[in-house]
């Protein structure tokens, strides 16, 4: 049972989360929260109701999360939380951080569920909450079962993965699984995603504008231009002063205590600088850039003749270039007519047709008439 002096830091704790975290970090036998881990902390309490955090690889966001979620049910044991990562193993592994915590830590043990509450590493009640069909804590995969369920708190750790946005089909059904999250969580319930982009057409920036309040935290200050063009708002009110005060911090750590310049200076150096990017600055302008080499913005679209070319096609994707159709490639990617054609026509070098046979299933089979001329490659026809 917890001692008089227990149940004073405990009445402390349960005030205010940031003190909260302190204790748990102390628990776990890790040095105080660090700066940034304090903002995360209060974002966490003091956030909207729905808020995407996006921050450094390593910050230990998903610690602070599990610290929230036992803070949440340390004030009302009635609180239904659904965790889900984007796979169920790593949701599970959410839940059982938790339960450890449950065992074990003075400040929550008195959670630790009764010989007739469910326990278990998907689902699990906490002692004191009333009999209820959803469980106090329950963890899922993003494309498990959730329908049914009901929650207060929807904590959504890393539902975008490399593997769960690697095409326009998997992203699309990683859409309609969020969507589901409306029908799962109660009237004036939180939604929190955690994550990293990886994609330029991530689905944290199609969650902003569908409401949700972005708050980021990158390894690096950025630059000027960065924060225009990029962070904007979206920045971490504090980083963000801290360069309006100072704005030589620019390339700098802004948590030196977690990632000192030379521990990034080597992440970027074994990772890679597009990692790197995605990893710690959490900035996806470059992502695709060099993911996704070729763009529509690449093309030069103009009416062909089929035995004879151009003898030089002048490209430059101006905005009164843009022609007026559909984009079906990334966000802000269009089509350009040339901005200049030669004015001698001459027969093609050649003419290849390339022939992509049908597999199984619904794939089609698909071809391209393709002519070269003088380095440039001119489609003639596909289907």
């Amino acid at each position: 049972m917890p001692n008089d002096n227990h149940k004073q830091i405990i009445k402390e704790a349960l005030s205010s989360f940031p003190v909260f975290a302190t204790h748990l970090w102390h628990f776990l036998r890790l040095p105080s929260p660090t700066p940034v881990q304090y903002q995360l902390a209060d974002y966490l309490q003091n956030g909207p109701n729905r808020r995407i955090i996006m921050a450094y690889r390593g910050c230990g966001k998903s610690f602070l999360t599990a610290g929230y979620v036992l803070w949440r049910l340390r004030k009302n044991p009635d609180t239904k939380v659904l965790v889900i990562s984007a796979a169920q193993d790593r949701a599970d592994a959410f839940s059982v951080f938790c339960h450890d915590l449950l065992r074990n830590w003075f400040m929550v043990k008195d959670l630790f569920p009764s010989d007739t509450q469910r326990f278990s590493k998907v689902a699990f009640d906490v002692f004191g909450a009333k009999p209820d069909q959803s469980p106090s804590v329950r963890s899922s995969g993003i494309f498990g079962q959730i329908t049914g369920s009901r929650a207060d708190l929807i904590v959504a750790d890393d539902v975008e993965t490399p593997q769960s946005c690697e095409t326009q089909l998997i992203r699309d059904k990683l859409r309609e699984s969020i969507k589901e999250f409306d029908s799962v969580i109660k009237p004036g319930g939180e939604i929190v995603f955690l994550g990293t982009p990886h994609t330029q057409d991530s689905i944290y920036a199609k969650l902003e504008l569908a409401g949700y309040s972005p708050r980021i935290w990158p390894a690096l200050y950025p630059t000027a231009a960065k924060l225009k063009n990029y962070y904007g708002d979206r920045l971490a009110p504090k980083i963000l002063s801290d360069l309006k005060e100072d704005s030589s911090l620019a390339g700098h750590p802004t948590d030196s205590g977690r990632f000192g310049w030379e521990e990034l200076e080597a992440r970027q150096e074994s990772i890679g600088r597009s990692t790197f990017n995605l990893q710690f600055l959490l900035d996806i302008s470059l992502s695709d850039e060099e993911r996704y080499p070729l763009k529509l913005m690449d093309l030069c679209v103009f009416r062909l003749n089929r035995e004879q070319g151009p003898d030089k096609v002048i490209w430059m994707a101006n905005g009164d270039k843009a022609l007026d159709l559909p984009s079906v490639g990334l966000h802000g990617d269009l089509f350009y007519k040339p901005a200049q054609i030669g004015s001698e026509f001459i027969e093609y070098t050649g003419v290849v047709l390339a022939i992509d046979p049908s597999g199984k299933g619904s794939d089609e089979l698909g071809y391209a008439v393709v002519a070269y001329l003088n380095g440039n490659l001119f489609l003639l026809a596909s289907g």
